[in-house]
């Protein structure tokens, strides 16, 4: 966890990596969860084309927008 936050304090996108079934994804929500407010912060699990990956960006954007706080976007792929 700390090491997340310390990733974050250097830049805007934080990858987690490593090999299948060691817990990223579980590590990510739990991070999220204890930092963001639950209204702060989304989850997208598929983008199907390019266009589909556009209008989530657009719709995140106009969501940030709108509430004028920092916000979490979590894309689990």
């Amino acid at each position: 966890m700390g090491e997340i936050a310390q990733a974050f304090k250097c830049g805007q996108v934080v990858i987690i990596h490593g090999t299948s079934g060691q817990g990223k994804t579980t590590l990510a929500s739990r991070y999220l969860s204890e930092f963001y407010p639950e209204q702060w912060r989304f989850s997208v699990q598929m983008i199907e084309t390019r266009q589909h990956a556009l209008r989530i960006a657009r719709a995140l954007g106009g969501h940030a927008q709108a509430i004028q706080a920092h916000m979490a976007v979590f894309i689990d792929v």
